[in-house]
């Protein structure tokens, strides 16, 4: 936070509370107060990025949080206007926030975990560098889905393993060559995952 701090990123900080349903409304009051704002910045573990991920979608959209929550606990509203760049520094890894479409979140008064699911709720980008590690913090490494440049259409298990294990190349020094091993491709692959036409060609 010093070293972004210290390159005049910053208009408003806000440090603390996590993603349950009356720190969201506090965090979006707070910010809806000192906005308006260029971009969002979320460093933290899941909670951090999942609250700006709220702050995001309330300070760029009308209406309250419960308006937005998941049916039925709440109105399953779609973002009416575009939100801002969200840019996620993860300082844990584990939760994935900064690689999904989704911000999760504690309705305290009714005891339930719920959230907010759509595609615009997906941070712009996730800072790592191409030895999976997060610029400005001191070893640390992610290696989850969140540094794919681009989501997949398919399952993301095995990719996601990939990444671990070059990671952890990466933490013991290792530099393996490129494999020469032969790859199937079954007939109609792109489309086993999701319907219609993939989202890029091979």
């Amino acid at each position: 936070m010093r070293g972004v701090a210290r390159v005049g990123v910053f208009r408003c900080v806000f440090v603390g509370l996590g993603c349950a349903c009356r720190g969201g409304r506090i965090c979006i009051a707070f910010a809806r107060d000192a906005g308006p704002f260029d971009a969002v910045l979320a460093v933290g573990g899941g909670s951090s990025i999942d609250t700006a991920k709220a702050v995001n979608l309330l300070t760029t959209n009308p209406g309250e949080l419960m308006d937005y929550v998941n049916a039925p606990v709440g109105k399953a509203q779609a973002p009416v206007n575009r939100l801002l760049p969200l840019v996620a520094v993860p300082t844990t890894t584990g939760t994935g926030s900064e690689s999904t479409t989704i911000c999760v979140l504690d309705v305290l008064s009714l005891h339930v975990k719920t959230g907010i699911s759509h595609p615009a709720l997906r941070p712009t980008m996730a800072v790592v560098d191409p030895q999976c590690r997060v610029h400005g913090v001191e070893n640390l490494r992610v290696v989850d889905s969140s540094i794919m440049p681009t989501v997949t259409n398919g399952n993301l298990n095995a990719p996601t393993i990939m990444i671990g294990e070059k990671g952890a190349d990466h933490i013991l020094g290792k530099s393996l060559p490129p494999s020469t091993a032969p790859s199937f491709h079954a007939d109609g692959w792109e489309e086993y995952q999701r319907s219609g036409m993939p989202k890029r060609q091979v």
